[in-house]
């Protein structure tokens, strides 16, 4: 079984797609042996793979296939995390910005560290730095079809992780407005 995962939006809602642009013209070719392929930096990888991530976490559909938790991708932002310098994380918040991904960002983190619990303190330099005021965001979920807004009654990542049935651990809590 062998599953490629090629993606390049940055969240749910549709935008003008001059993140993406940027993020691929700020990429670097790489050559290999029968074709070279532009992959992007550092900063700009790093928040794909959070927002990436966050899109599917929080978006009922993709909780209901059992798609919304994928290990591996908690696994690449660990990884990253723990090779990341110092210098890199006023870029990465200020590209956050930017991009308007500060949320996708932090509810990534948040929930990284809660799985693997040793990060490099790079994790709460930029977690401070993205100013998220409100700090249950991680526990919201969208039903974008039928504009719905649900909350996880389970707060642990890690519970919500081991969970047969995700669904069940959802609350329905208003109307979601996108």
């Amino acid at each position: 079984y062998l599953e490629v995962d090629i993606n390049f939006s940055l969240g749910f809602t549709r935008d003008d797609g001059m993140a993406v642009k940027e993020i691929i013209d700020e990429g670097r070719f790489v050559e290999l042996e029968y074709f070279s392929i532009r992959i992007p930096s550092e900063k700009h990888f790093f928040l794909h793979l959070c927002s990436h991530l966050w899109k599917e976490a929080s978006t009922y559909p993709w909780i209901k296939m059992k798609r919304d938790m994928s290990l591996y991708k908690y696994c690449d932002i660990y990884y990253l995390m723990n090779k990341m310098p110092l210098e890199i994380t006023d870029e990465i918040t200020e590209c956050a910005k930017k991009y308007g991904i500060e949320k996708e960002c932090y509810c990534s983190l948040v929930q990284t560290k809660e799985l693997f619990s040793e990060l490099n303190p790079i994790y709460n330099i930029i977690k401070d730095k993205l100013n998220i005021s409100d700090l249950d965001i991680a526990d919201y979920v969208i039903a974008p079809m039928e504009k719905k807004l649900y909350k996880y009654i389970e707060r642990s990542t890690v519970e919500r992780l081991f969970s047969e049935d995700r669904c069940k651990l959802l609350m329905e809590v208003g109307e979601w407005k996108p």
